[in-house]
């Protein structure tokens, strides 16, 4: 049996190399799956510069939706809470 200071100590770099180029090559994979073309560097950042840029005027879209709705509501309770009050004094 082996003591322990005779046992072979892994090669860091080595283990370092392989591990950098097996996340590398899994990130292609990925986007290549995506449907990026991964040859084009400066192409795939631009598609996602673009991707980032619509998901954000979506957003904003959203918001400004669920506020209208909001502020649609809240005038429409007033305004027949107005008429409810303006018909009980009338009487």
């Amino acid at each position: 049996m082996a003591r322990a200071s005779e046992r072979r100590k892994p090669d860091l770099h080595l283990i370092r190399t392989a591990a950098n180029e097996a996340g590398r090559q899994g990130a292609l994979t990925c986007l290549e799956t995506l449907g990026f073309d991964v040859q084009h560097i400066p192409e795939c950042q631009l598609d996602v510069a673009h991707l980032r840029a619509s998901r954000k005027v979506c957003q904003n879209v959203k918001r400004q939706a669920i506020n209208t709705g909001v502020a649609t509501g809240v005038v429409g309770a007033l305004g027949a809470l107005w008429i409810g009050i303006k018909l009980l004094v009338g009487r």
